[in-house]
């Protein structure tokens, strides 16, 4: 699935991703991670609203939330439109083996590059937070 928000443009293994909703209104909380803007209700389930590149970057432009799954559970992505699903013919992965190799590549969807997730390690990395810091100013509601 390919999707765009205010920090890029992004792909993610349709195997990830869960639903993709409107955006629900997101709850700032103090001492979260620079790399969370926020936390969002989805089905009852209170989620982590990723910030995926800038850490001042705003997740509440965004109009639609991706929902994805974890070992542990589900995060949120934000983006600005519905995803799409590329079609086959138009997709190309050069060079793309395995997907714990690919983290970090670049796929292309008609000649243009789209960052590939691996939101397991996205999430993992957060789990080294130390939430005794400070919270980032980027973690203030608007």
């Amino acid at each position: 699935m390919l999707f765009r928000n205010r920090d890029g443009a992004f792909a993610l293994p349709l195997a990830d991703v869960l639903a993709v909703v409107p955006l629900p209104k997101i709850r700032f909380l103090p001492l979260l991670p620079p790399e969370v803007a926020g936390m969002v209700v989805h089905d009852g389930e209170a989620l982590p609203l990723l910030r995926l590149a800038a850490q001042d970057s705003s997740a509440t432009a965004s109009a639609f939330a991706v929902i994805c799954a974890v070992s542990w559970g589900r995060v949120a992505l934000p983006a600005d439109a519905v995803p799409r699903v590329p079609a086959p013919e138009r997709f190309e992965t050069p060079g793309l083996s395995t997907a714990d190799e690919n983290a970090g590549r670049h796929v292309l969807y008609d000649q243009a590059p789209y960052l590939l997730l691996d939101i397991e390690r996205i999430v993992a990395e957060l789990s080294r937070w130390d939430f005794r810091q400070p919270s980032p100013s980027g973690n203030q509601e608007v």
